[in-house]
């Protein structure tokens, strides 16, 4: 079994993936000038300047995680810029095809952030002034979240309900938190391998977080397999990171990096709800409670049931807690198993701090979603009011 590090060392691939930014600024204006990185565990990302312009460039290595595009499977750098000039001719390209998602959402109504260009593997977006990521607002000000995700997630919904996406004829993949957990996470028995390898996690929870790992994927997938719901185009990245919020009420939220999918409605939700939850339980403010947080996610999924009768209620629970669940066994079992090397953001530190508590977190809904029809609301409202006790 190969090495993470076999192929090209983070450092290699960072400064590779820096020369590609430069070569593809150079087209779309005067000398560049890359200002900072921005840690991520997808992709590449940089503040440049061209000229009076500020942007954001993000480059992704074959449309891999970092952490993948490290172990070797591609090759050496040599290879891997090889690959990379053929992935660029492709309509896999992960920037053109964010850009026309960009393009074809605000054509839609959405206010996303808008694109300068994508350019050999690189897309460039304008950067968005005096906005705060949904993340932090949550973290510092709860008692914006019931008006916030509310907000966010209708502004989505209605958007891709749009007649002129609909027309768009968008080949675009399959939910991505089902497949990586049918297809990833799934497949994998070598969690006590990769952890050991990434160095994220040492001494003695590494074995009863490798045991709630296995044991949860093996639980989710037959419930995944099982989902029933109604399917569609959902955003596909939808959580706090990629969400920007001005200071006064009324502003409408930016959004960031869509991955248009097509999967069960529920997705879109899930994720939001399952990044929300991870990101106030690991890092709490110490001077603000996270109830508010709780409460607007239960009157979220309350507006989202209400209208439906009891069959296509409890269908629809079982939906979230089944994704909610799925999406956070991913982002665990992603941000262990990206090497030290690899700067992550503060949220991913923060959840290998509090590995422990994000397991807890992950048995418990994993346990909602298994519940029997007849009782989906009560371990609903259970779980809900049980997530304030994690810590």
């Amino acid at each position: 079994m190969p090495a993470l590090t076999a192929g090209v060392s983070f450092t290699d691939l960072s400064a590779y993936a820096t020369h590609l930014v430069v070569r593809a600024a150079r087209k779309l204006g005067p000398t560049p000038v890359v200002v900072a990185s921005i840690p991520s565990l997808d992709t590449f990302a940089f503040h440049v300047h061209i000229g009076d312009l500020r942007l954001i460039a993000k480059v992704s290595i074959l449309g891999v995680p970092l952490a993948v595009a490290l172990r070797g499977t591609y090759g050496d750098l040599g290879q891997l810029n090889a690959r990379m000039a053929a992935y660029t001719r492709t309509s896999a390209d992960r920037a053109a095809e964010q850009q026309q998602h960009l393009l074809l959402l605000a054509d839609a109504g959405l206010n996303a952030v808008h694109p300068a260009g994508a350019v050999g593997g690189v897309l460039f977006t304008h950067a968005v002034d005096e906005r705060t990521p949904l993340s932090e607002i949550l973290r510092t000000q709860p008692e914006r979240a019931d008006e916030l995700l509310g907000a966010v997630l209708t502004n989505v919904r209605t958007a891709l309900r749009s007649p002129d996406l609909a027309r768009a004829s968008l080949d675009v993949p399959g939910c991505k938190i089902t497949s990586s957990l049918l297809h990833g996470l799934g497949a994998s028995s070598n969690w006590a391998y990769f952890l050991g390898q990434a160095g994220r996690l040492s001494g003695p929870r590494v074995p009863g977080i490798v045991a709630v790992l296995d044991a949860t994927v093996r639980r989710l997938v037959p419930l995944v397999r099982s989902l029933e719901g109604p399917r569609g185009l959902v955003y596909g990245a939808l959580h706090p990171d990629h969400v920007l919020v001005g200071d006064a009420a009324q502003s409408t939220p930016v959004l960031l990096s869509p991955s248009l999918q097509r999967g069960p409605l529920e997705a879109d939700p899930a994720r939001l709800i399952s990044r929300t939850v991870l990101g106030v339980v690991t890092d709490p403010h110490p001077q603000h409670g996270s109830e508010p947080v709780f409460h607007a996610i239960d009157q979220l999924v309350a507006g989202l049931t209400a209208v439906r009768p009891p069959h296509a209620r409890h269908q629809m629970l079982r939906g979230l807690l089944t994704l909610w669940a799925a999406d956070t066994a991913g982002t665990l079992a992603a941000v262990l198993t990206t090497p030290r090397s690899v700067p992550v953001p503060a949220g991913a530190l923060a959840i290998v701090n509090q590995a422990t508590v994000v397991c807890t977190l992950l048995h418990r809904v994993t346990n909602a979603a298994m519940a029997y029809a007849g009782g989906l609301e009560a371990a609903w409202k259970n779980l809900l009011a049980d997530l304030p006790d994690l810590r």
